[in-house]
């Protein structure tokens, strides 16, 4: 029995094979995406903290 695999997948590389890289750049690129943008937040957070900034410039 084949499933359904729909054209518009978030992440179809997740079926490709182990010896196939894609899979797992495409997930380190991501997870470091959201590293950084929870590092900049969390930045933002303690400038405004240190300063008493509303705004912290960036």
């Amino acid at each position: 029995m084949e499933l359904y695999r729909s054209p518009y997948e978030a992440y179809p590389f997740l079926c490709d094979s182990a010896e196939v890289l894609r899979c797992d750049f495409e997930l380190l690129t991501d997870e470091m995406a959201s590293r950084t943008g929870l590092l900049r937040a969390q930045t933002e957070k303690i400038v405004q903290k240190s300063f008493g900034c509303a705004d912290s410039g960036v």
